[in-house]
């Protein structure tokens, strides 16, 4: 294996030069065009996923046989809740012990 030995106050000098070259107008345009539609297309998705996940049935105003198919065959179906047995914001479980 070689040895490298530096000698004392040795320095590496470089010299770097670079130049910015903007793009036409046109090419800044469009991307800034291409931007704005992803910004767009985001933004609609996820106002769809919002509204998807936070939408409520109206169960007062859905008759029981069409609320039955729609928890048990739609979206909905894993996700039923015991209108009888409602949850809390409190624990089931104590978390002192």
């Amino acid at each position: 294996m070689a040895k490298i030995v530096l000698h004392e106050n040795w320095k590496l000098k470089t010299k770097f030069k670079f130049t910015l070259i903007n793009p036409s107008r046109e090419k800044q345009e469009k991307f800034i065009r291409r931007d704005m539609q992803k910004l767009v297309e985001q933004y609609q998705a996820f106002l769809r996923a919002f509204k998807r996940d936070t939408y409520v049935l109206p169960f007062e105003k859905i008759p029981q046989p069409a609320l039955k198919q729609k928890l048990l065959n739609g979206k909905y179906s894993g996700k039923f809740m015991d209108l009888a047995f409602l949850p809390r914001k409190s624990s089931v479980y104590d978390l002192g012990i």
